[in-house]
């Protein structure tokens, strides 16, 4: 019997971004699929969204695990999948398995890959991270990898990793921290770019 996670894995590990094609790998009908998604930061770019509902919605989509919410589960991973930037996956994974420990660690035990360098090593650095820890050391861990993902990124991307982090994970109090120490230890351009945007999310999750 198929576990409704593999569509989510499936999802994840598609080879395209493009809204409706993923709509139609969930077995879904584009047009009414994205109810109540927002496109902002979605790659959109040359896509034909003809036909398509959407909505702003100013919380990113929560996943529970439970059988009466699977198609959560699966918006969830489609939106992760049509995110442009690979550090906004990267957040959105950490985010997903801080919200719900138990569907976002079954999540990445059958997660095996992503489409960029950046997110493959991030995403398997979680896990590894995660595997043997519990529930209540979840933040503490993800906090601890965010110097080591800071230093890790390209540094173009710094930046952007930091907003992309600081948008989906500043209302966790330790992982804000984090995210703080390595935006004020640094003086690079690339990420004073996104500084003004990146401390205004940080301070209104206080």
């Amino acid at each position: 019997m198929t576990h409704w996670l593999d569509k989510v894995i499936t999802l994840l590990q598609a080879r395209t971004s493009n809204l409706r094609e993923l709509a139609e790998l969930a077995g879904e009908d584009p047009r009414t699929f994205y109810r109540g998604i927002s496109l902002n930061e979605v790659d959109i770019e040359g896509q034909d969204l003809s036909g398509m509902e959407f909505e702003r919605y100013e919380h990113e989509l929560a996943p529970v695990a439970n059988d009466n919410n699977v198609s959560t589960w699966i918006k969830l991973a489609a939106s992760i999948s049509a995110a442009g930037r690979q550090e906004e996956r990267v957040a959105l994974v950490i985010r997903s398995v801080l919200y719900d420990r138990a569907g976002g660690m079954e999540m990445l035990a059958r997660f095996k890959d992503d489409r960029a360098k950046f997110a493959f090593y991030a995403i398997n650095e979680i896990r590894r991270s995660l595997s043997e820890s519990s529930e209540d050391e979840d933040q503490a861990i993800i906090a601890s990898l965010i110097p080591k993902f800071f230093s890790y990124t390209y540094p173009l991307n710094r930046g952007r990793l930091l907003y992309f982090l600081a948008k989906h994970l500043a209302s966790y109090p330790i992982v804000n921290q984090a995210i703080r120490f390595c935006l004020n230890k640094t003086t690079s351009m690339f990420v004073d770019a996104h500084r003004s945007e990146i401390n205004e999310l940080l301070d209104a999750a206080k």
